[in-house]
Order: structure tokens, then C-alpha cells, then sequence
């Protein structure tokens, strides 16, 4: 059996890929923010129409769509506006619009109807194989070369699409999970996906070394051999801190960082009476924050328990001690970025500003 897997060229990806793009007005984007991270669609009971999307950076978004009752994959790139609204169309004919949130997405699709799906950060340290995944795939004994991403979710469901030179496109959704068996040069795992175009299963045994993602499996008489660079970064900075005198006027306490090779979600945190505790004389009593992308301002808070996203600095185990002191959780694009503490009511002290990355 000669697969169809593994068929749209690099060329007319991108052709594609421009197409779908919203106009350049609307692709502007909120100094500060990003949605990275994977939603999984599946429509309620109904398997054979599932798609995801995956938000890289707001400028860089993939659409996968497998659509297995009209045996049909569609792809597209697309840009996200300053209020988190999308609109494309892809290769295979569906027209997909909606709107990001801090959490989730909500939308509309072509023969899907409305959905809705929960953000689902990536955490690329060590040897998880979340992540997008985009490179190339040889087929022997024909030789031909192929273009292939895969989406990997942290849950380990997979999308995987394919093209050719001809145009052809395929793809199919699957799980990719650890092996287990010892390996002398990175994480194996064992991946398994059903092709949309053939209904035929594919499986075999993948390694993850330094970001990259290397295998093979068999289609018929013919082996495919991928080798795909991962689009998250892997090694991150986890924390960084400055503790200084907060002032009144221009004697806040600033701390800068700079956001690179994608976007991250971090927890900003100003602490004040809480390092009393660490022996430290003349705290700051109530500390506020705010966070600044240049000269626009990202994000303030007082308190950090009055913050829509609280919640999730409490899940991720960086609340404050003290409910007097701040912290937020954000995504922030590639951009340089300062986190400014200044004292409520003028108030001056010891305090401590802090960034951790959390994604």
C-alpha cells in the first residue's frame, strides 16, 4: 500500500498560510499579552470532527483539523487582533472564528458548530514532549521528502498533518506517551495516530534529544523517517529577584526583564511585610505593582487576592503570605518588560520584587 499520508508543499503552505492571515489592521497586538499554549476541539459525540489550536506567539498560530467523516485535513496559520479575536479559513473549506481568553477559547466552526476549549500551557523542561513540533519526513524506498508538524497536548493526544510537493495533504490524531525502555540519546516514546485519508492506523517509536524529535514508522511496504525541531524553547530561567528601599516620586523599586525565543506565563510578585519574617527591618507595609511593556502599561495590583487570576498564583504555590502584598500571573509576548513597586498611601520600606517563569 503506497500511503497517502505525508502530501501540500513548504511553498504552498505558506501561500496558504498568507491567505488565511487576518488583515495587517487587525493583527496588531496588546503590548504584553499572549495566549500561547494548545485548545483541543472534539465535537460532543461526534469523534470524527476534531481540531486544535495552537498559539506559538499571537503573530504565529496553526490550525489542524481532522475531519475524518469526509476524510479531509485541514491546516491554516493565522493571527490573533488586540482583543484576542481570530477569523481564517483552511485549505479543506472550514471556516473557523472566535475569541482568545486568559483561559480558554470560544468560537464558531464550519460543519463543528460553536465550541468552546480550556488553554493548555506547555511546560518544556526535561524530557516532555509537549510542544509543536515542525520538520521533515523521508520515505523510502521512494525517497520522497515531506513536510510534517505535529502538535503534541500535555495530555499526549497528537495532531499530525503532512505535505507534499503535489499539494496533498494528510494527517490524523493520535497519543504520543513515554516508552519507558532506556535510551542512550534521549526520552523514547511510543506514538500511535489514524490517518484521515487511509483509516489506518500508524504507530511506532519516537526520541526526543535536546528538542528534537526523531522516528520512524511503517506505511505499508515503505518506512517514513521524521526529524522535527521543537517550536518551544526547552531551558528557561526559573526565578530572578531584586530587594531594595522603595521610595516615594522616582525612588520606586524597578526590576527589568527581558521575554525571548517565545512567549512565556510568569508570576510577578512585590513583597513587603512578609520578609519581616526573614529577619528584615522597615518593610514595606503594603506594596503595590505595576508591570510596564515599554511605556504602556500592562497590569497593576494592590493586594494580590483582588486580582482576576489569583486563583492560579495560589495553584502554582507562589501566593504571598501577607494579603497585603501582590502578585500576578501573565503571558507575555518576547518584549522587554519592568516590574515597578511603589508603596500604597506613599508608603516607603524594604521590598522585594520577583519574576517566575511558570511556563
Amino acid at each position: 500500500m503506497t500511503p497517502s499520508f505525508l502530501r501540500v508543499s513548504a511553498a504552498a503552505l505558506l501561500a496558504a498560510a498568507v491567505s488565511f492571515l487576518l488583515p495587517a489592521a487587525a493583527a496588531a497586538q496588546t503590548p504584553g499579552r499572549s495566549f500561547r499554549g494548545a485548545y483541543d476541539l472534539v465535537k460532543p459525540n461526534d469523534v470524527n470532527q476534531q481540531f486544535v489550536l495552537f498559539v506559538g506567539k499571537n503573530s504565529l498560530a496553526y490550525c489542524v483539523y481532522a475531519d475524518y467523516a469526509n476524510r479531509s485535513v485541514g491546516i491554516a496559520t493565522f493571527a490573533i487582533n488586540s482583543a484576542g479575536q481570530f477569523s481564517f479559513a483552511t485549505n479543506n473549506g472550514k471556516t473557523i472564528s472566535g475569541t482568545f481568553s486568559e483561559t480558554g477559547v470560544t468560537g464558531n466552526a464550519t460543519t463543528f458548530g460553536a465550541f468552546s476549549g480550556t488553554r493548555q500551557s506547555f511546560r518544556t523542561t526535561g524530557a516532555q514532549s509537549a510542544g509543536c513540533f515542525n520538520g521533515w519526513a523521508w520515505t523510502t524506498p521512494n525517497g520522497t521528502l515531506d513536510s510534517i508538524t505535529w502538535i503534541i497536548l500535555p495530555t499526549g493526544r497528537t495532531y499530525v498533518v503532512s505535505y507534499d510537493a503535489n499539494g496533498a495533504v494528510d494527517g490524523g490524531v493520535g497519543t504520543t506517551q513515554v516508552d519507558g525502555t532506556p535510551s542512550g540519546r534521549g526520552t523514547a516514546f511510543n506514538f500511535t495516530f489514524k490517518s484521515v485519508l487511509d483509516a489506518f492506523n500508524f504507530s511506532g517509536i519516537a526520541t526526543l534529544t535536546e528538542g528534537v524529535l526523531d522516528g520512524s514508522f511503517r506505511a505499508g511496504s515503505a518506512t517514513v523517517l521524521f526529524s522535527m525541531p521543537r517550536e518551544n524553547a526547552t531551558y528557561h530561567l526559573i526565578n530572578l529577584a531584586t530587594r531594595g528601599f522603595v521610595n516615594t516620586g522616582d525612588g520606586a523599586l524597578i526590576g527589568g526583564f527581558v521575554v525571548s525565543g517565545g512567549a512565556k506565563r510568569v508570576v510577578i510578585r512585590a513583597l513587603g511585610p512578609s520578609l519581616a519574617a526573614a529577619g528584615v527591618a522597615g518593610v514595606l507595609s503594603d506594596p503595590t505593582l505595576q508591570v510596564n511593556a515599554g511605556s504602556t502599561v500592562v497590569v497593576t495590583n494592590d493586594n494580590w487576592r483582588t486580582d482576576a487570576n489569583s486563583a492560579q498564583v495560589a495553584a502554582l504555590g507562589l501566593a504571598p503570605s501577607s494579603d497585603l502584598e501582590s502578585a500576578v500571573v501573565l503571558n507575555l509576548e518576547p518584549g522587554a518588560y519592568t516590574a515597578i513597586v511603589r508603596g500604597a498611601g506613599s508608603a516607603t520600606g524594604v521590598a522585594l520584587v520577583e519574576v517566575y517563569e511558570v511556563d
